[in-house]
């Protein structure tokens, strides 16, 4: 199946996957961060205008545009099953444009802040994507996006019997995952390597979550125990995300977690 097949089909129920606790906990985890860098531009300037790259349902631009309501928001996604979800809620101060993040379709440095979670991924080319990211942002602002870490995908292939699968990633860093469509994936150091070349100053980088993992491993590692159970208890959620927050700022792992979280900016 691909990605637009793929998206087409699971636009209208995309969003529960956030009722599974893993992927919030995942999800909060990068909010933790990404609103800090929104956050300190939200407090220097008064007109600030952000990119969603690859918005999906919308749930980004949503969650920024009710807690942040100066920003303006412009929300691109290539898939327009995607983007009718996204519409079904209309914020005054988002706008929703069907397009490409390999082509965005924008001048220059016009954006303070450029996001894109997840996205970067399902393209054919994340490099260029990620140079797109930078053409539209500002010098002053931030661009934070998200990558799928190469390692973690040999990982799950190994734990699911699909050992075969695991020769693309590692030598062309595309491949399959369990059902899922072509998707790109990055090694941490592959990246650093990308950005010293392009002269992109990395703010931040680090792997995320590292202290759990997903669904598809619990089942394969445990027959008593589920992560979405445990963190379903309030205290195992509030301690694990503490300690999760503690090894990002502590160590910064690059290797260990699903997803890298990259911040390029000045």
């Amino acid at each position: 199946m691909n990605q637009f097949d793929y998206f087409k089909k699971r636009s209208k129920k995309y969003d529960l996957i956030n009722q599974k606790k893993f992927w919030y906990f995942s999800d909060e985890i990068l909010w933790y961060y990404l609103e800090k860098y929104i956050s300190d531009i939200y407090l220097k300037k008064n007109e600030i205008i952000l990119l969603d790259a690859g918005c999906g349902t919308g749930k980004w631009s949503k969650l920024i545009s009710e807690k942040y309501p100066r920003i303006k928001i412009y929300a691109i996604d290539i898939n327009e099953y995607m983007l009718s979800k996204a519409k079904e809620v209309n914020n005054d101060n988002i706008e929703y444009l069907n397009g490409d993040i390999l082509k965005l379709p924008f001048i220059d440095h016009f954006f303070d802040i450029v996001i894109s979670i997840h996205a970067l991924p399902f393209t054919n080319d994340i490099m260029k994507g990620i140079d797109e990211l930078v053409r539209v942002g500002k010098n002053e602002g931030f661009i934070g996006f998200t990558l799928f870490n190469a390692y973690d995908a040999i990982s799950l292939n190994n734990l699911t019997d699909n050992v075969n699968k695991n020769n693309e990633i590692i030598l062309l860093n595309k491949g399959y995952i369990i059902d899922k469509p072509l998707q790109y994936f990055t090694f941490s150091s592959d990246f650093e390597k990308f950005s010293q070349k392009k002269n992109y100053y990395i703010k931040d980088m680090f792997s995320y979550p590292s202290s759990c993992t997903n669904g598809v491993r619990e089942k394969i590692t445990s027959k008593n125990h589920s992560i979405s159970d445990i963190l379903a208890v309030e205290e195992n959620y509030q301690t694990i995300f503490t300690n999760e927050i503690d090894i990002i700022n502590k160590y910064k792992p690059k290797d260990r977690g699903m997803y890298i979280f990259c911040v390029l900016g000045k």
